[in-house]
């Protein structure tokens, strides 16, 4: 019985290489589509574009939100969120254009959200939104 022989520790250490290589290899074609795919929703247009809340006043049934476009693009509108109420308005703005947007609410006290819009038609794009004021 005293014959008998173990791996040796360099084929021990050789082959542990080998599996860990085999289940880099298997994990990185999910991880490599996950890394891929969440670039994806990054939209390059919305890189330059800003929008600024100048005021919310709400006035028993409106809410009146004035918007800035505070980024160095011209932006092809501007969508407002106020709770579940939200409105857009597709008016070119150049840089540091305002606009003035209504939204009918019943929500004297909330907070109002703004984002751009950049394309048209089906390119249409509402960028994340960029400001957010409570009224």
């Amino acid at each position: 019985m005293k014959n008998k022989k173990g791996i040796s520790p360099i084929v021990a250490t050789v082959l542990i290489v080998l599996l860990v290589i085999a289940a880099v290899a298997l994990m990185w074609s999910p991880i490599r589509n996950l890394i891929q795919g969440s670039g994806d929703e990054i939209e390059s247009s919305c890189l330059l574009a800003d929008v600024e809340i100048v005021s919310a006043t709400h006035n028993n049934t409106d809410l009146i939100v004035v918007v800035k476009n505070s980024g160095s693009k011209i932006i092809n509108g501007v969508q407002v969120v106020a709770g579940e109420d939200s409105e857009e308005d597709n008016t070119p703005l150049d840089a540091n254009e305002q606009v003035s947007i209504s939204i009918t609410t019943d929500e004297a006290i909330g907070t109002v959200d703004a984002a751009s819009i950049m394309g048209t038609g089906d390119d249409e794009k509402i960028c994340q939104s960029s400001d957010s004021v409570d009224y």
